[in-house]
């Protein structure tokens, strides 16, 4: 299931010159399968297959140099434990979607905790 306003979202961003990149511990072909099914649209993917998995910082790491962009200028947006540890192992922001019960348990590993993905928008915002 899609999260409510995550197409809005990633067209927002889009608009803006924003990259946007998925790291998943799956497979890049189920990845692109639920993009294609969705009608999303990625710069990149980046899964088990490429290097070490999250919590490692390797694909925050290799998305940011496929971006051209710095790690302390980066959101990885997640909502399990590894998302944020992996966020913060490579020096990226980690963002916590707390769309779960137990989102409440890793809380205290990110630097921001949002209810809808619309709100990485105020962040990107906040930070300019």
């Amino acid at each position: 299931m899609l999260n409510d306003g995550a197409k809005r979202t990633l067209s927002a961003l889009r608009e803006v010159g924003i990259h946007i990149g998925i790291l998943t511990r799956n497979k890049r072909s189920n990845a692109l399968a639920i993009a294609r099914k969705h009608n999303l649209r990625f710069d990149t993917v980046v899964d088990r297959e490429d290097g070490p998995v999250k919590p490692d910082a390797f694909g925050v790491l290799r998305i940011c140099e496929q971006f051209g962009v710095k790690p302390e200028e980066t959101l990885l947006v997640g909502d399990y434990l590894f998302d944020l540890l992996c966020a913060k192992a490579a020096g990226a922001i980690a963002v916590l979607l707390a769309n779960n019960k137990q989102a409440g348990e890793f809380a205290e590993h990110a630097d921001f905790t949002i209810e809808n993905i619309n709100q990485i928008l105020q962040i990107i915002e906040e930070k300019k």
